[in-house]
């Protein structure tokens, strides 16, 4: 592996590592805030391993923090014991978490948990629906994109219900009477 000041180091416009870290923070107004967020349906991959390294090495060399959050939001997908195989083997790498760290989960409810953050979002989307600014769309992305005019804001379109495999959307869509899923 390059070092650091040579990992940037490449084409018209290279900086070395020192060069992009110090330009990165001459334009950063707050403290950086990353996040490492898997879904626990099985044991953690080497594609997550890198996207740690790189989250909490950005992190790292600019100062800032980490938030781990568990994408437990479907329960179709989520499997038993898939969590605390993740954290075992983030603990195991020695990726700690500023928020919401490993421990946090172990001892029970935590709000990094999506599943446990349900009414939050419900209360975000209140608003919007007595608006009536949101609906249900069995349409592709492609096709939403292909529509003339093409199918966007003001109206917030949630991606196809069928599909989605949300457990969750599919019975507030249902519960609200927008699609009969």
């Amino acid at each position: 592996m390059p070092a650091p000041e040579q990992m940037f180091a490449s084409g018209p416009l290279s900086r070395s590592g020192s060069e992009l870290a110090q330009a990165l923070e001459a334009r950063l107004q707050h403290e950086p805030l990353t996040r490492f967020a898997p879904a626990p349906t099985g044991a953690l991959h080497l594609g997550h391993v890198v996207n740690a390294v790189y989250v909490w090495g950005l992190a790292r060399a600019l100062g800032g923090r980490v938030l781990l959050r568990i994408e437990d939001h479907d329960p179709q997908r989520s499997r038993p014991g898939a969590e605390r195989l993740l954290l075992d083997d983030l603990d195991w790498l020695g990726f700690t978490a500023d928020i919401y760290p490993s421990e946090a989960y172990r001892r029970g409810a935590c709000d990094g948990r999506q599943s446990e953050r349900d009414s939050l979002y419900r209360e975000a989307l209140a608003p919007l629906i007595a608006a009536g600014l949101v609906y249900g769309c069995r349409c592709s992305r492609a096709k939403q994109m292909v529509t003339d005019p093409p199918l966007r804001a003001p109206r917030v379109i949630l991606p196809n219900v069928d599909t989605l495999g949300h457990a969750a959307t599919r019975a507030l869509l249902r519960r609200t009477a927008w699609v009969g899923a």
